[in-house]
């Protein structure tokens, strides 16, 4: 899968496990991974991958492949200043936008949406550790399944988990961002202006946290990946043992 969809609970990604079977392209996690293990091929290629390595080591290499991956995204986000996914307002921050250009408020609303995407940014590091301290409160009762699928599973499994969790965790410090960073007063400010009110400011947080967390795993997506095929990013003795060729 190469992108998260448009709404944070519904993510769905292609499970491969050097198999053939077939399933809907939209199908989720868990049923993706039920059908690869209903293969009888899918089975006996899991139980053959790596067998010298017991499923608790397996676990702890996919939770490094996740933590590694997250690192790495923080570090290219804050250098970067941006994520690479295309930021898009949401329906309801686009209606405020037509109102304050209606209202001759253009220049203001500009100032706030470069807030916002700045507060987005800023919420990178927060992310990052929220990510990594939620990956030790994961058991994967079949890490082996993980293992033998390729690209994004990991990431996706993760975010199936414990997307609600994150958002939660998120939103305070979400708000505490958009205070300091100015973000606030303007929505404030347009929000009486074009009387939306305390809507915008609802509107500013869930967009802020939604897109922080869009951007993230879109981004631990492609480092997963690169970990699971680059032998080079590999940059511990336990990823290259259990990602090494199987």
């Amino acid at each position: 899968m190469k992108k998260i969809k448009k709404q944070i609970p519904v993510v769905a990604f292609l499970v491969t496990a050097a198999t053939t079977f077939t399933m809907p392209a939209n199908a989720g996690v868990f049923e993706q991974m039920a059908a690869a293990a209903s293969s009888s091929y899918s089975r006996e290629y899991m139980i053959n991958t790596k067998p010298e390595l017991s499923d608790e080591l397996v676990a702890r290499a996919i939770k490094e492949v996740i933590e590694l991956g997250s690192d790495r995204v923080v570090e290219n986000v804050i250098q970067e200043g941006r994520y690479d996914n295309r930021q898009r307002l949401s329906a309801g921050l686009r209606k405020a936008k037509r109102l304050a250009a209606r209202h001759d408020y253009q220049d203001q609303f500009l100032q706030f949406e470069q807030q916002i995407n700045e507060a987005t940014v800023a919420l990178a590091p927060a992310m990052n550790g929220l990510v990594k301290h939620a990956v030790t409160t994961v058991e994967f009762a079949e890490p082996r399944k993980l293992l033998a699928a390729q690209n994004t599973t990991a990431t996706n499994y993760l975010y199936t988990r414990l997307q609600t969790t994150l958002q939660r965790r998120l939103q305070p410090v979400a708000e505490d961002v958009l205070r300091a960073s100015g973000a606030a007063d303007t929505s404030e400010s347009i929000g009486s202006m074009i009387q939306f009110d305390d809507l915008l400011s609802r509107l500013m947080v869930d967009y802020v946290v939604e897109q922080s967390m869009k951007g993230f795993f879109l981004e631990l997506e492609l480092q997963e990946q690169e970990i699971r095929q680059n032998p080079a990013s590999r940059s511990t003795a336990l990823l290259r043992d259990v990602f090494s060729a199987k």
